[in-house]
C-alpha cells in the first residue's frame, strides 16, 4: 500500500506530538480558529471566524477520502464525518456560546 505525501505528514506530525488522530483534529481545529480570532478578526468572535475552521476541516477531509479510496477502493464516509465534527465542534461551541453571551448581554 502506498503511503500520500499528507498521509506521511499526517503520522509524523501524530507521532511528534503524541497525539491520537482525533487529539490531531481538534488541535488544528482549535489553532485555526484562534489564529483567525486573533489575526483575521482581531479579537472578535463572530460567525465569520469558523469559515476557515470549516473551509480546512473539508480540505483535509477531502485528501483523507481520496486517500481512503486510493488505499482501500472504497469511501469512508462516516470516518470523514467523524472527523469534520473533531475539527468543527469545539469553535462552533465557542462562536455558540459568545453569540448568546453577546445577545444576554445586550437585553
Amino acid at each position: 500500500m502506498h503511503t500520500s505525501n499528507y498521509q506521511s505528514l499526517k503520522l509524523t506530525l501524530i507521532d511528534l506530538f503524541a497525539l491520537s488522530k482525533d487529539a490531531m483534529h481538534m488541535h488544528i481545529g482549535l489553532a485555526v480558529f484562534f489564529c483567525v480570532v486573533i489575526i483575521w478578526n482581531k479579537g472578535r468572535i463572530e460567525l465569520s471566524c469558523l469559515l476557515p475552521v470549516i473551509g480546512i476541516a473539508l480540505a483535509m477531509e477531502a485528501l483523507d477520502f481520496f486517500d481512503d479510496y486510493a488505499a482501500l477502493g472504497y469511501f469512508r464516509w462516516l470516518a470523514s464525518l467523524h472527523d469534520i465534527i473533531n475539527t468543527c465542534l469545539w469553535p462552533i461551541i465557542i462562536v455558540v456560546m459568545s453569540v448568546a453571551y453577546k445577545l444576554n448581554k445586550s437585553r
